[in-house]
């Protein structure tokens, strides 16, 4: 875990973290198995932020919904605010009133988060977005990959990334190895990775389905699990 990080991961745990498992070490696990720890601790910060705030904001009475509300905000951290991912949504959230309302406190939020970033460090933190250039999939179940053009894409990517659309986590599948070289390259260098980007549900098979595929077109697959996929209470 990089410096600094612990006590803030700590505080979404309290935060949002307990809602998807049941220890503080299952939840740290999955930030330590992260291609940029640090970055997804400060998404889950302002996730975690935008669910107090909302229930603040709105009266929200009890906390029945919120791991509903957590896990919604964070598939809009990810861009699932569109489409059939915008209307799976809704239905989790109960109502469009409801996720239009988390989707305002978010992106104002993570607006106000930026905004300080900005005027502190002179970085930007930027929009909802994957941590490498890339395409990206925000599909929740799995791609079709008998699709020649969406298959030679995924065979040629050097980093295949994985969205845990249950947990809300983003998770190496492949390219490890390329990923650490790259951040042990200077701050300065341009140097990037283009990324294969997909979703999965860890409950479903669509994470073997992942993890078969890239042994298929990549030879091999970097996913570690920390305990066998099924429902976390």
């Amino acid at each position: 875990m990089p410096d600094g990080c612990e006590e803030a991961c700590r505080e979404t745990y309290a935060a949002a973290g307990h809602l998807f498992y049941p220890t503080f070490e299952q939840w740290e696990l999955d930030f330590l198995r992260d291609a940029h720890p640090a970055s997804e601790i400060l998404e889950w910060q302002i996730i975690a932020n935008s669910l107090r705030i909302y229930r603040e904001r709105y009266n929200s009475r009890g906390h029945a919904k919120d791991k509903d509300f957590a896990l919604t905000l964070a598939t809009i951290s990810w861009g699932g605010d569109h489409g059939a991912a915008r209307e799976r949504g809704q239905k989790r959230c109960g109502s469009k009133k409801v996720f239009e309302g988390l989707l305002k406190v978010y992106d104002e939020h993570r607006a106000e988060v930026r905004q300080h970033f900005l005027a502190e460090t002179g970085t930007d933190i930027g929009t909802r977005r994957p941590p490498v250039p890339g395409p990206r999939y925000p599909a929740p179940y799995p791609i079709d990959l008998r699709d020649d053009d969406l298959r030679a894409l995924a065979a040629s990517a050097p980093v295949w990334i994985g969205h845990d659309t249950y947990r809300g986590a983003k998770v190496i599948f492949y390219g490890r190895a390329a990923m650490e070289a790259l951040q042990a390259l200077p701050d300065d260098t341009d140097e990037t990775l283009e990324g294969f980007y997909f979703c999965y549900d860890q409950r479903t098979d669509s994470l073997e389905y992942w993890c078969a595929a890239c042994k298929v077109l990549k030879g091999g697959c970097d996913y570690e699990a920390s305990d066998p996929p099924g429902e976390r209470n």
